[in-house]
């Protein structure tokens, strides 16, 4: 049950990500960012709605947790989409894969949860695996790396630690419940903040530059990516939250970042035909220690 969990969500966050370079290439303005995660925010909200009222339905103790993934999921997406826009596209990289590290120490601070030597130098393992992957790609057109525009993926970063830190701590309030109310609240409050966001930008950044009728086409050029994106986002993070009761977040966060990058990364090397250099195979040697040694530390 456990690998058959891992490999759900490793598959569907590995996906992801080319997906979301995909919808930042096609986004305008921050106003059509905005717009975007609420093409799949509102149908698994709906689909997880159901699925609660059919199952354990509803939980005052949920409330919480769903509003912290709510906002985070909000935030994560909006920032992520605009990060790839970048030109310290390196850094970026780097930052956002970093983000494993918020749920391990909110987990361990907040929840008491325990980490062995093994499973910090398996993280300490992936760090390495993330910096050395990224380090050498060089920023978009040349240009110098501005401090600035490193804030929209350490936003992403934070924000996305947060969604998962979020999902750990539902797990420990409701343990052995489905978890389907929660992820129905979580889309909700996600779109109400995708609302306040799309509102904030009309108003003060993109007024004078949203076409109505340029919108509809750029719509219709997102909603295949979106509902991919559905499917994906919901599995991966109901497979995260019933992880949850199985292992600790050392564990849970670290194999998953890890083996999703290393999918990624093999799809392109297989689709670019990319050579494998000692880079490459350094990466590679990184990854598979820091989930070898999570995997012995149980």
């Amino acid at each position: 049950m456990v690998l058959f969990l891992f490999t759900l969500a490793i598959i569907s966050s590995g996906l992801s990500a080319p997906i979301y370079k995909q919808l930042s290439i096609r986004s305008a303005n921050k106003c059509e960012t905005a717009l975007m995660p609420i093409l799949w925010f509102a149908p698994l909200s709906a689909v997880f709605c159901i699925a609660a009222l059919i199952g354990d339905g509803f939980n005052a103790e949920e409330l919480f947790p769903a509003m912290l993934s709510g906002l985070g999921s909000a935030i994560a997406v909006y920032m992520l989409i605009e990060s790839f826009k970048n030109k310290s596209y390196t850094l970026a990289v780097i930052l956002i894969n970093l983000n494993f590290y918020i749920p391990i120490v909110l987990s361990l601070i907040f929840l008491g949860e325990k980490a062995t030597l093994l499973q910090l130098f398996g993280i300490l393992a992936l760090t390495a695996a993330i910096v050395i992957i990224n380090t050498g790609k060089g920023t978009k057109n040349n240009e110098k790396t501005n401090i600035w525009s490193l804030a929209k993926p350490l936003m992403a970063c934070i924000a996305n630690g947060i969604v998962n830190f979020g999902i750990k701590l539902r797990q420990y309030y409701l343990p052995g419940t489905d978890g389907y109310g929660f992820f129905s609240l979580c889309y909700l409050f996600g779109i109400t903040f995708c609302v306040v966001i799309f509102l904030y930008n009309y108003t003060y950044n993109c007024h004078n530059t949203l076409n109505i009728d340029a919108q509809r086409n750029q719509i219709n050029k997102v909603i295949i990516p979106s509902v991919i994106l559905v499917f994906i986002t919901g599995v991966c993070y109901l497979s995260i939250s019933m992880l949850s009761e199985y292992v600790n977040a050392a564990t849970e966060f670290t194999v998953i970042t890890t083996l999703s990058i290393l999918l990624s990364l093999i799809v392109g090397w297989i689709k670019y035909k990319e050579k494998l250099d000692v880079k490459n195979m350094l990466t590679i040697l990184c990854f598979l220690c820091a989930v070898a040694v999570h995997f012995i530390s149980h």
